[in-house]
C-alpha cells in the first residue's frame, strides 16, 4: 500500500488532481446541458419577449412590434441569443461556456492575492458548483439574469488587472473591460446597481494614482463611458426610426403594479440577503413549461435546449365496459374525492370484446379512452352510473370486475408523461446532492463570514496599508450587492406576487465573493499559510 502511494498517487499526483478538475468540471457541463428549461412561453413573460426580440432581430425587424414591450427590455441578451443560434451553440452550452471561462479568468487575474494553488483550486469548484449558477432563477432560465454573474466575474478579474497594471500597458484590458461593462449595462434597465462598485474602484485606483501623480491615466476612464453614451445614441436611434421614440428603454409600468412600505423593502432586503448568503433558498426542478406548444418549440429551436410541456389531460385510462341488461344506460367518468366528475368516457365499436360476449348487444360499442385532468391517480376513481346512479367506484388501477349488472374491465390506467420529465429526473437529483451540501455549509460560512469582516474592521486602525485596501474592498462588494437587493425589492415588490430573489443574480455572486474573500483574508494569518500577497508586489531587497 505504501509503494502504491508513493510510485502512484504521490509520483502521478500532478495528473490525478487534473484529471479529478476535469472530471467535475465535464460533469457541471452535463448537468447546464441536461438540465430542462423552465420554459415560461407565456405571451408578455420575460422569457418568450426577450426571446421573440432575439427571433425579430435575426428577421430583420429589429425588436419586433411595438406591443410586445421591445423598450422594457435591454438589447444585450437577446443579440447574444442570436448569435448562439446563428453559430448552432446551444444556448446553455454557452452559458456554460461563459460561465466557466468567467471563473477561470477571474483566479487567474486574482493568483497574486491568492497564491497557493490548492485554495485556488478550492475557489473553483466553490464557484463552479455555486447555487447562484444552479437554481431556477437563472440556470433554468431563458432571460437576462442567466449571464449576469459571469459579467461580474469578468469585471471583476479586469478590474483588478487594470487596477494591478496601474493603468500601465492596460489598453487593451481597457478596452476589452468597456465592452463587457457595455454588455452589462445594456442587459436590464435596472442594471445600474453596480455602479458603486465601478465607482469605488475609480476611486481606489485614483487614489493609488495620486502618489505617483498619474492622475491622467484616468482619462482612460472615458474608453467605457464614451462606449456606454454611444451605443445608447444608436440604440435611441433605432427606436425612434421603428417606434418613434428616442431613448433606449421606456418604462411599461409592470413593476409598479403593487409597491411595499419602506419597512417591508428593508425586511425583504435582509431576508434575501440572508438566505441568498445561506443558500437556504435555492432549488432546481423538473419544472413543466408553460405557454402554446408552438412557442415552446421556438424556444426549443432557437436555444437547442429542452422544456418539459405541460400535458393538459395526464391520467390516461382505457379498456371497456358494458351493462348486462339490454334496457341499462352505462357511464364511466372520473370523480375526485367529493364525489365530482372530472371527465366522462367515450364508447367506441368494440367487435373483438362482442365476439366474446354475444349475448350483450351492449357489447358492440363499449371500448373507451378517457383522459383527465389529474396528474395523481391517487387521489380520483373511476365511477360507474346506471341509469343516472352512482354504483360503484373503483380505483385507478387494472381492474376487472363482471356483476349481473355490468362487465368492466380496464386494460390501462396511468399518468402519461413528457419523457423529458421522466429522463430529466436523474439530472436534477445530482443537482440537488450539490445544493444540498451548500445549505449544509451556508449557515456556518455565513457566520464564518460575518466574524472575518468584523475582524477586519477592526484591524484597519491597527494595521492599515494592505489590510485597509482590503476592508475598503469588501466594503464596495458588499455594499453594491446591499444596493443590487434593495433595488429588485424596490422595483419587483413582494405584495405584487414577484419574488425579488430571481432578479438578483449579480448581487448573488458578489455576495459569494465578499463571504470567499473576508474568509480568506482574515483566517490566512491564522492558518500560517501564505494564500494571501500584498496589493503592491513586494520590493527586491537592495544589497
Amino acid at each position: 500500500m505504501k509503494n502504491f502511494y508513493n510510485n502512484v498517487l504521490r509520483a502521478h499526483r500532478r495528473q490525478i488532481v487534473i484529471g479529478i478538475f476535469f472530471i467535475l468540471t465535464a460533469i457541471r457541463f452535463f448537468l447546464f446541458l441536461r438540465t430542462p428549461l423552465a420554459g415560461a412561453a407565456d405571451i408578455g413573460s420575460d422569457d418568450w419577449n426577450l426571446l421573440w426580440h432575439s427571433w425579430q432581430l435575426g428577421q430583420g425587424g429589429w425588436l419586433g412590434d411595438y406591443q410586445n414591450n421591445p423598450l422594457a427590455y435591454g438589447i444585450s441578451f437577446p443579440f447574444f441569443l442570436l448569435v448562439c443560434s446563428k453559430l448552432c451553440i446551444p444556448y446553455m452550452f454557452a452559458v456554460a461556456l461563459i460561465y466557466t471561462g468567467s471563473i477561470v479568468f477571474f483566479l487567474y487575474t486574482w493568483k497574486t492575492v491568492f497564491v497557493s494553488p490548492a485554495f485556488r483550486g478550492t475557489l473553483y469548484l466553490l464557484l463552479l458548483y455555486s447555487p447562484v449558477m444552479m437554481t431556477v432563477y437563472t440556470a433554468q432560465r431563458v432571460w437576462d439574469f442567466t449571464l449576469v454573474p459571469s459579467l461580474v466575474l469578468l469585471i471583476l478579474a479586469f478590474g483588478y488587472r487594470i487596477y494591478k497594471n496601474k493603468l500601465q500597458d492596460s489598453l487593451t484590458d481597457m478596452i476589452i473591460f468597456s465592452i463587457i461593462f457595455t454588455f452589462f449595462w445594456y442587459l436590464r434597465q435596472t442594471t445600474y446597481w453596480i455602479l458603486p462598485l465601478f465607482i469605488g474602484f475609480i476611486a481606489i485606483l485614483a487614489y493609488t494614482l495620486k502618489k505617483e501623480n498619474a492622475l491622467k491615466k484616468l482619462s482612460y476612464f472615458l474608453i467605457p463611458v464614451g462606449l456606454i453614451i454611444v451605443c445608447g445614441l444608436g440604440i435611441s436611434l433605432l427606436n425612434m426610426h421603428y417606434y418613434d421614440r428616442f431613448a433606449v428603454y421606456t418604462s411599461t409600468g409592470k413593476a409598479q403594479e403593487a409597491t411595499d412600505s419602506p419597512a417591508d423593502i428593508a425586511k425583504n432586503t435582509l431576508a434575501n440577503i440572508f438566505h441568498m448568503s445561506v443558500s437556504q433558498m435555492v432549488d432546481v426542478d423538473t419544472h413543466t413549461a408553460s405557454g402554446d406548444a408552438n412557442d415552446l418549440r421556438l424556444m426549443e429551436s432557437l436555444t437547442g435546449s429542452q422544456v418539459i410541456y405541460p400535458n393538459p389531460n395526464p391520467l390516461k385510462i382505457s379498456g371497456w365496459a358494458f351493462p348486462t341488461k339490454d334496457n341499462s344506460n352505462l357511464e364511466l367518468a372520473v370523480t375526485d374525492q367529493n364525489g365530482q366528475p372530472l371527465a366522462y368516457a367515450e364508447f367506441e365499436n368494440s367487435e373483438d370484446v362482442y365476439m366474446e360476449n354475444m349475448e350483450y348487444a351492449a357489447a358492440r360499442v363499449c371500448r373507451f379512452t378517457l383522459e383527465a385532468p389529474v396528474s395523481d391517480p391517487d387521489t380520483v376513481s373511476l365511477t360507474i352510473y346506471l341509469n343516472g346512479e352512482q354504483t360503484a367506484n373503483y380505483p385507478i388501477a387494472v381492474t376487472a370486475e363482471e356483476n349481473d349488472d355490468y362487465h368492466i374491465l380496464l386494460e390501462e390506467a396511468g399518468v402519461v408523461q413528457d419523457p423529458t420529465l421522466i429522463t430529466a429526473r436523474h439530472t436534477i437529483r445530482v443537482s440537488k446532492l450539490f445544493l444540498l451540501l451548500y445549505k449544509i455549509m451556508g449557515i456556518p460560512f455565513m457566520i464564518l463570514a460575518a466574524i472575518s469582516y468584523l475582524g477586519l474592521t477592526l484591524s484597519v486602525k491597527k494595521k492599515g496599508g494592505e489590510v485597509l485596501r482590503r476592508w475598503v474592498l469588501l466594503t464596495m462588494i458588499g455594499f453594491t450587492a446591499l444596493v443590487g437587493v434593495l433595488l429588485s425589492c424596490i422595483f419587483y415588490p413582494l405584495h405584487a406576487g414577484y419574488d425579488a430573489a430571481a432578479y438578483a443574480s449579480g448581487p448573488w455572486m458578489l455576495i459569494h465573493i465578499f463571504m470567499i474573500f473576508a474568509i480568506s483574508w482574515f483566517m490566512a494569518p491564522f492558518l500560517k499559510r501564505s494564500y494571501i500577497h500584498r496589493f503592491r508586489k513586494p520590493e527586491v531587497a537592495k544589497k
